[in-house]
């Protein structure tokens, strides 16, 4: 028994560290897939960068991001960056230095392609170099980041407890790296460098001069956030659950049979995978306990498959019902049982990113674990938490 302090110790200390593995930094790299240079590709130079779907890299950053403000109109490209459309007129007007849309900016060469000085975004909001340490992502945050690089009732109780401690901060570090990080629409200036991902490395090429031939021998392309004229944000796609998913929430555990009741703590740590927006399967692990009226600790803990669709939906709010089915251990003053446990219930979701809910749920199950021999107990439980897509 004098081990056992310390073995508690190790675990919440290992648990811990490996939980915080699983977050990371925003990086200063988005990433547009091969599917959307070939859109980009068929389109007028000029309007290329008016609506660009990238998918924010985890990673790391050496500077803070462009600050460009807030998206232009569509027509402003059209307008604006018109003469990329024109090779020969855009050739001679850089080379005599009289271009219209020309106005404070980045300067130099950008990859290969000499010039006097860069156009501008469109007129009346500039792009300015350097960073804004209060700007990311289109928030006007911070960026947040993790760190980088007596008997057996109470040993069940131990373990359960190490296990939603670790999920718990398993669910926080992926809250603010994968489930803030951007996953949207920007807008780009016609010369920003995308970087071609191909076999040989990475390929610099301004947008406005991407071909089909440049989408054909890349895998997808990169674009970056400090760099030039940086990012426009436009908007966040709505929640998307395809992929995988982990979910964790936390909150009461009422236990009901005909004789023995009692009310605690639960927890429900889930990991599945959505194939489906609005369908999902997911491997579910419940656990919780407490103290009876009479003093006593019990513990009821179940391990399920679990489906769960969302068929309502208004505005960010997603309406849905789940079944499950598994197993379901019972601890107690009455000793420790095992049976068959099914059950299911309804769930909310408010999107907050693209990746990123608050979950609330009621569940309830009824498992043959009652202290009556052959007996079927009622579980009910009400929980909230965060879901990561």
């Amino acid at each position: 028994m004098e081990t056992k302090p310390s073995r508690c110790v190790a675990l919440v200390a290992v648990g811990t560290y490996l939980s915080l593995l699983c977050g990371g930094c925003l990086s200063n790299e988005y990433v547009i897939s091969k599917s959307e240079l070939a859109r980009l590709a068929y389109l007028p130079p000029s309007q290329r960068g008016a609506h660009v779907h990238v998918v924010q890299e985890l990673g790391s950053r050496d500077e803070w991001p462009v600050d460009n403000r807030d998206a232009v109109p569509a027509q402003a490209y059209a307008d604006e960056f018109v003469l990329y459309d024109q090779p020969a007129d855009l050739a001679a007007a850089e080379n005599l230095d009289v271009l219209s849309l020309l106005d404070t900016g980045p300067t130099g060469t950008a990859h290969g392609r000499p010039r006097s000085r860069p156009s501008s975004w469109p007129r009346g909001l500039p792009g300015a170099r350097g960073g804004n340490p209060n700007f990311v992502n289109g928030w006007d945050i911070i960026e947040a980041s993790s760190p980088k690089g007596g008997g057996s009732l109470d040993d069940l109780a131990v373990v359960a407890i190490v296990a939603v401690a670790v999920a718990v901060l398993a669910a926080a570090g992926l809250a603010v790296t994968e489930g803030i990080r951007y996953d949207g629409f920007v807008q780009l200036h016609p010369e920003q460098p995308v970087y071609l991902k191909e076999r040989g490395g990475a390929r610099p090429v301004p947008l406005a001069a991407l071909g089909p031939e440049d989408v054909v021998a890349s895998q997808e392309a990169v674009v970056r956030d400090d760099e030039d004229w940086g990012l426009r944000f436009a908007h966040r796609r709505p929640l998307d659950r395809r992929g995988f998913a982990f979910k964790v929430d936390l909150g009461s555990l009422e236990s009901l049979c005909a004789c023995y009741s009692a009310v605690g703590f639960a927890s429900n740590i889930q990991f599945g995978y959505f194939p489906h927006h609005r369908v999902g399967l997911l491997a579910s692990l419940t656990l919780g306990g407490g103290t009876s009226a009479l003093e006593h600790t019990f513990q009821r803990h179940s391990a399920s498959f679990e489906t769960q669709v969302f068929p309502l939906n208004w505005w960010r709010l997603d309406l849905g019902g789940f079944g499950h089915g598994g197993m379901q251990v019972a601890n107690d003053e009455f000793g420790e049982r095992d049976g068959p446990a099914f059950g299911g219930g309804v769930l909310l979701e408010l999107a907050l990113t693209t990746r990123l809910a608050l979950t609330g749920r009621w569940d309830y199950t009824t498992a043959r674990t009652s202290p009556e021999i052959h007996g079927w107990a009622g579980t009910s439980t009400f929980t909230a938490g965060l879901a990561i897509y």
